[in-house]
């Protein structure tokens, strides 16, 4: 049956906590009626596949892929898989805004989005069980990872980031700052713990723990080169909570224990070429 109408549906119902609306949707027939929305929907495939049209476009979705619809997006299923199992988000505009200007996000546009290292899916996961005061924090989490899988978010336009980045890695090497860790440098960046984790993913390939552990180690060299300091001393500079500690993981980067790495560097001040 061709579908040359338009149901228009409001936003009568109410959204978990004013911002949100889900649904989990399995064995039964999806909408087949043409229909847009005043809110933002996004619809996730936990499992199988369906056919959608939107804006007259047919879009096919298999497990793990995802689908931002605009306000005013018409839309509706073609087809679907005897085992199409969804995840239907509704969002409201004024929230939607305020996340994907937190996130730097771009506008979004009609296409999908692979959930390519199931990220999103473990979150989407954690809701089916979810305790009543958990759900609104694992949703805003599910929807600032699919912000982050978008294909433009990360584009020259987003360069800004790297300095703000690298200032506040030049802060965090201060004792007071170090000793706070991976919430420290993200306060000092001004990032959130997710938007902190994608930027250090992509200008250091690492994570934000791993690169503050570079630093302290860093460091730790530079205080054996250049001090007098016991290693007890280096130990608390770098904001180990124990000598013992300090030795492994020094050890686990280097393949050396801080003591002989002091020997050698002093072995090697006092041998002079013939």
């Amino acid at each position: 049956m061709k579908k040359d109408y338009v149901v228009y549906h409001k936003k009568d119902y109410d959204f978990l906590n004013g911002w949100y609306f889900y649904q989990f949707v399995k064995n039964k027939k999806y909408t087949d009626i043409n229909h847009s929305h005043d809110f933002y929907e996004i619809i996730y495939v936990i499992n199988g596949t369906v056919t959608k049209n939107i804006d007259g476009s047919t879009i096919k979705m298999k497990k793990c892929d995802f689908i931002i619809l605009s306000p005013g997006d018409t839309h509706f299923f073609k087809a679907q898989s005897d085992d199409a199992f969804i995840f239907s988000l509704s969002v409201d505009v004024n929230r939607f805004g305020e996340i994907k200007h937190f996130m730097n996000a771009p506008e979004t546009s009609i296409k999908i989005y692979p959930d390519e290292d199931n990220y999103i899916f473990q979150k989407i996961e954690r809701l089916i069980y979810a305790e009543t005061n958990s759900r609104l924090n694992i949703v805003s989490d599910i929807i600032m990872l699919m912000f982050m899988s978008l294909d433009n978010i990360d584009t020259d336009t987003h360069d800004s980031n790297i300095i703000i980045l690298k200032k506040a890695l030049a802060e965090i090497k201060k004792p007071d700052n170090l000793s706070g860790g991976v919430n420290r440098l993200a306060s000092l960046s001004g990032f959130s713990r997710m938007h902190l984790n994608r930027l250090v993913k992509k200008y250091y390939n690492s994570t934000p723990h791993k690169l503050i552990i570079k630093i302290k180690m860093d460091i730790a060299v530079e205080l054996l080169k250049s001090t007098n300091l016991t290693i007890e001393q280096i130990a608390e500079y770098t904001c180990f909570d124990s000598v013992s500690h300090f030795y492994c993981v020094f050890k686990a980067f280097f393949g050396i224990s801080p003591a002989k790495y002091k020997k050698q560097l002093i072995q090697s001040s006092n041998t002079y070429p013939i």
